[in-house]
């Protein structure tokens, strides 16, 4: 046998049997002495060799219902120059578009490098889609116990004065249950001019920039907007100077879910309640009506708290009420969502008033929703 018919044979022989068997034992055994092949052919083999482990690591980092950073995270942190079969391979993974990514492996034995390619597709373990999305969620909303719906909200502080994060994700868990998405996201003084626009964009591949807010309340600006099913959501604000006085404070997703045994009631208010003009606001929400009596959870989506200043959160649906004062920003700076129960609503109450009033500077009352769970 020839030496060039032999290293063909050598090199079909390594492909097949790492296709079937994936173990670098047997290619191991199947190249024998290496010192009587080529250079190239040993650097090509590598090369492909590790461009399988590559692939390997972004499925497990991308995991079943991850996303395609996770895929290229997994590969970009491969150490470079990895020992194989007396040579070394380094990967390396970069986004194509918003579901794949390009691994590119390069394999070196003595002198000789060869370069193997190939295009990662993250929609094979992407998140499923909503098997039946749903209209986008009004300003506000009722859901009785026969519609199955139920909203979530999320939120996180994105920023305080002359501290801003760049980007920020919230993750969704359960997505095959989301039906559709609202994002909002806020900015203290928002013609101070530092947040020239503000980025959405999901992990399924979506992304809306606003140029101008949605809503503005004593120059205080809400950006909000509407968004298909996803297992995250990232908001990414212009920032023109991240040390200046003011700029993004919040970010809140309300998520709608198809999720029977619940009623609810709940919207936007986008309001800034501050001491000067508006020290408290009020949003009244309507809600089903109920056979019998039933506990109803009242939650707040809050911003621009500091965690220095007090504030008042106000619930009352008939004759039932209560109230809680804190000043906890338990979500980061600057945000908050607190709950308060109102125990043994009557079935024939609904509306529930729900109210901020502020003990210090100012903050926003972004939304608010009542819940109660159905029963027999």
């Amino acid at each position: 046998m020839g030496r060039g018919l032999l290293l063909a044979v050598v090199a079909t022989s390594l492909l097949v049997t790492f296709s079937t068997s994936r173990s670098t034992q047997n290619i191991v055994a199947i190249a024998g002495d290496q010192s009587e092949y080529g250079a190239d052919v040993l650097a090509r083999e590598i090369a492909r060799s590790g461009y399988e482990v590559a692939y390997r690591a972004a499925e497990r980092g991308q995991g079943p219902g991850g996303t395609l950073a996770d895929a290229i995270a997994a590969v970009n942190t491969i150490a470079a120059d990895r020992p194989f079969q007396g040579g070394t391979w380094s990967a390396e993974a970069h986004a194509i578009d918003s579901l794949s990514a390009l691994i590119r492996v390069t394999g070196t034995y003595a002198a000789e490098s060869y370069t193997t390619e190939g295009v990662y597709d993250a929609s094979v373990l992407a998140p499923p889609a909503s098997p039946h999305p749903g209209p986008p969620l009004s300003p506000d909303w009722e859901y009785d116990c026969t519609a199955g719906r139920y909203v979530e909200m999320y939120t996180m502080g994105i920023g305080t004065y002359g501290s801003y994060m760049p980007s920020a994700t919230i993750p969704i868990p359960d997505p095959s249950s989301v039906l559709s998405i609202k994002a909002q996201a806020t900015v203290k003084n928002g013609p101070s001019g530092n947040i020239p626009h503000i980025e959405f964009s999901t992990d399924s591949g979506q992304t809306t920039t606003l140029t101008a807010p949605t809503k503005d309340h004593y120059d205080d600006w809400f950006y909000t907007v509407d968004l298909a099913p996803a297992s995250s959501v990232t908001v990414t604000p212009a920032i023109v100077n991240p040390y200046h006085h003011y700029g993004t404070r919040s970010f809140t997703v309300y998520v709608v879910r198809d999720r029977p045994g619940f009623s609810q009631g709940g919207g936007l208010v986008e309001y800034d309640v501050w001491w000067s003009t508006t020290p408290e606001v009020s949003k009244v929400i309507e809600i089903p009506a109920a056979p019998a009596p039933r506990d109803v959870t009242v939650t707040f989506s809050l911003g621009d708290t500091s965690g220095t200043q007090w504030w008042e959160m106000r619930a009352a649906a008939g004759s039932v009420s209560t109230s809680l004062s804190t000043n906890d920003a338990n979500r980061g700076a600057q945000a908050a969502m607190h709950q308060v129960v109102l125990r043994d609503v009557p079935g024939s109450v609904t509306t529930v008033e729900t109210t901020v009033q502020t003990q210090g500077e100012s903050l926003f009352f972004q939304g608010v929703t009542a819940t109660a769970a159905c029963t027999d």
